[in-house]
């Protein structure tokens, strides 16, 4: 047998053979053949080593859900919403037509395409619990949970769910819940238009926030408060009888007011003393374009041309 060879090291003949009489290599032993009749011995546990990697979130952990009310996340939405924020990101789906149902079809698809209004629905969603007893009809904000589970079945796929979505080959279209054309029906018979079904679907949110427990976080000063009670009085003048006319901007107390209306407040004030007040609450200004018959034109183009006269 040839003698080892030591290349390195400063050992003398002694410590080298006595360093080869004690060293050994570990052969990797064979496994045993494998027997049914060890599934029922009790498995040996492991060695009890601290892992070198411990991560932070363990795989597969599930975040925790949302449980704010939505009460509650209302005034932190309102308070935290930007404006001019570009809109969220919503899967391009369409509305299924009902039977004659393409009015609200079309009033959705407006509002969801508005940007502060989609936005405010994708925040509340993000920051809501389970709101899956929005069928009570005597629970608070009934309107608006309808609303939020619409956008959470329009919202964005997780990473899990982008390898169930893919293999479709298109988009499945939302079947809208019936609770609004319902109440539109029985207030309005069976008259459908699009522009008096956005009137009511507005009227009703807002009134469906004033119902609830919720505290608008932006109400500002009313305008009486801060001025001299004859500032901004305009003095007329009809049939030899004077008065005054007052005009001042309702305060803001909703997210359909915050967001779409422009209230007014008249009050008319007789020289006797007696005062008048009226009130008429717009939900929104109507802007009736007319579309080119021939040649296409954008949006900007149509306003300029209906405006061309009085300009």
């Amino acid at each position: 047998m040839v003698a080892p060879m030591i290349l390195f090291g400063d050992f003398t003949a002694e410590e080298t053979q006595e360093v080869l009489a004690i060293s050994h290599v570990n052969l990797p032993q064979k496994p045993k053949p494998f027997s049914w009749s060890n599934l029922s011995k009790p498995t040996v546990a492991a060695a009890s080593h601290p892992s070198p990697f411990t991560p932070a979130t363990p795989v597969g952990t599930i975040e925790a859900k949302p449980t704010m009310s939505l009460e509650v996340a209302f005034e932190q939405v309102l308070t935290e919403l930007d404006l001019h924020e570009s809109a969220k990101d919503l899967q391009r789906r369409g509305f299924v037509n009902q039977g004659n149902t393409c009015f609200q079809n079309v009033t959705f698809q407006a509002l969801l395409a508005c940007p502060p209004f989609r936005n405010l629905l994708c925040h509340l969603s993000s920051k809501v619990g389970d709101i899956s007893s929005v069928s009570s009809h005597q629970a608070s904000l009934v309107g608006w949970k309808h609303l939020v589970t619409l956008v959470r079945e329009l919202d964005e796929p997780t990473l899990a769910q982008q390898r169930t979505i893919m293999r479709r080959t298109s988009a499945a279209p939302v079947i809208l819940s019936p609770y609004f054309l319902r109440l539109f029906q029985s207030a309005n018979g069976m008259q459908h238009d699009a522009l008096e079904f956005l009137e009511f679907l507005l009227e009703h949110l807002h009134v469906d926030y004033e119902a609830s427990h919720c505290t608008f976080p932006l109400t500002s000063p009313s305008p009486c408060d801060t001025v001299s009670p004859l500032d901004g009085w305009s003095e007329i003048q009809k049939h030899g009888k004077a008065a005054a006319v007052h005009h001042n901007i309702v305060d803001t107390h909703s997210p359909i007011t915050y967001l779409f209306k422009g209230t007014l407040r008249s009050e008319l004030l007789i020289r006797a003393g007696r005062k008048v007040g009226a009130a008429t609450i717009e939900p929104f200004h109507c802007l009736h374009l007319t579309t080119p018959s021939t040649d296409s034109a954008t949006l900007s183009q149509m306003i300029r041309a209906t405006m061309e006269d009085e300009v």
